[in-house]
């Protein structure tokens, strides 16, 4: 059976333990091409998941793939991380 094409997809993520391990399984995936990431504020503030997210793939060596940083602040809740 022929392989299909890779998905070629964004990660939208507030990078802790959880995205990470996720992350990691969706880079050693044949199945997805990430394009980049974009990161969100989750528990903690955006400058520490923006961080997160680049550390975590300089540590699997994969540089290449961009990493944006998104909301600040919660868009329907009141922002808990501060």
């Amino acid at each position: 059976m022929p392989h299909a094409k890779p998905r070629l997809i964004v990660i939208d993520t507030d990078p802790g333990i959880d995205d990470a391990i996720g992350i990691l399984l969706a880079l050693a995936s044949a199945e997805f091409a990430i394009a980049g990431m974009a990161t969100v504020a989750g528990n903690i503030g955006i400058e520490t998941t923006t961080r997160n997210a680049g550390r975590l793939l300089a540590f699997v060596s994969r540089e290449d793939i961009p990493v944006f940083a998104g909301a600040a602040t919660p868009l329907s809740r009141p922002d808990l991380s501060r």
